[in-house]
């Protein structure tokens, strides 16, 4: 059921994606980010799954959608420090992401793990709700009175900016 979901999700995301482009010399390519965080060191909490997730969705870009290694992003556990799904590779892999990615070209990108909000302190308050959605890293830590974040999480905002 859950690869079913997965197979029209990644359909969906390739359809839109690719009803936007216009013709090019260059034809467009499939880049993914996949991140599994299953252990939450700081907090003693883990997770079943999200690891598995990665595997299958790699292997439905690899096989469906012939997305190749090198433009294939891959944090779980179990990687080499560097590969690890902590906040600093997170971001390190958005933004190399973000500098190889032509226009045209089509970005998939999965976030397994916990999550949380937390108030929207931000300057402009964009927020309806009032709250930001928060991913929660492999190093994130519990709730920090003078940051008035989750510490190490990672904002919806700062997704979008990397």
């Amino acid at each position: 059921m859950a690869l079913t979901r997965a197979l029209v999700f990644c359909q969906l995301v390739l359809l839109i994606s690719s009803a936007n482009c216009d013709a090019q010399e260059r034809q467009p390519v499939t880049w993914s980010l996949l991140v599994g965080v299953c252990e939450y060191p700081e907090t003693r909490r883990t997770l079943q799954g999200p690891d598995h997730d990665v595997e299958l969705m790699s292997s439905l870009l690899k096989e469906r959608f012939q997305v190749t290694e090198e433009r294939l992003i891959i944090l779980t556990e179990g990687s080499d420090v560097q590969r690890l799904p902590t906040r600093s590779n997170l971001e390190a892999a958005f933004r190399s992401l973000a500098a190889q990615v032509a226009t045209g070209d089509q970005v998939l990108i999965m976030l397994a793990g916990h999550g949380t909000q937390q108030p929207d302190f931000s300057a402009d308050h964009e927020e309806p709700d009032g709250l930001d959605e928060v991913f929660l890293p492999r190093d994130a830590g519990r709730w920090g009175d003078q940051q008035k974040a989750v510490i190490n999480g990672i904002t919806d905002d700062e997704l979008r900016e990397w």
